[in-house]
């Protein structure tokens, strides 16, 4: 593991309250996937590893990130197909599926689009503190590095 880069809190009385990690490996293949198609809606889903038994902490590490699509942006029987083989990975790995993440393709978009808030919402109805990222395309600049997601806690937002 390459390290601790965003912790992310929330307090909903609706759910649980979660704190989120992001280690610095995923956080960097959801950039790194948004840069390689600047011009292309990017999305992926969010890994973390399963809880013990014993830990009473509410705190969620998202170690690995699982890339998607950079082609199609709309719900198809490959999205189904892909988040089959995510989910049969995630079993075998020990690991949770968490959340979502997407990139738009302007520069100028930070929000979670609808087919967006449909796979979140799906990923909600499976784990109570689903989140989703979305990439702030403006602040991906080598000249002044910064922390480029933008937390969306409900998938309407």
């Amino acid at each position: 593991m390459l390290g601790t880069l965003v912790e992310l809190n929330y307090n909903d009385d609706a759910r649980e309250s979660a704190d989120y990690i992001i280690n610095t490996q995923a956080y960097l293949k959801i950039i790194l996937h948004a840069c390689k198609y600047p011009t292309r809606t990017v999305n992926g889903i969010l890994l973390a590893q399963k809880p013990n038994e014993n830990d009473s902490s509410n705190q969620i590490t998202i170690s690995d990130v699982v890339p998607l699509f950079h082609n199609w942006h709309t719900l198809t029987p490959m999205l189904e197909v892909g988040l089959q083989q995510i989910d049969i990975y995630a079993n075998q790995n020990k690991l949770n599926v968490v959340g979502y993440y997407h990139a738009n393709e302007r520069i100028d978009d930070n929000k979670l689009p609808p087919f967006g808030q449909k796979i979140a919402s799906k990923i909600l109805e499976k784990f109570n503190n689903a989140i989703a990222l979305v990439v702030q395309n403006t602040k991906l600049s080598p000249e002044k590095p910064e922390i480029a997601i933008v937390v969306i806690i409900h998938p309407d937002e």
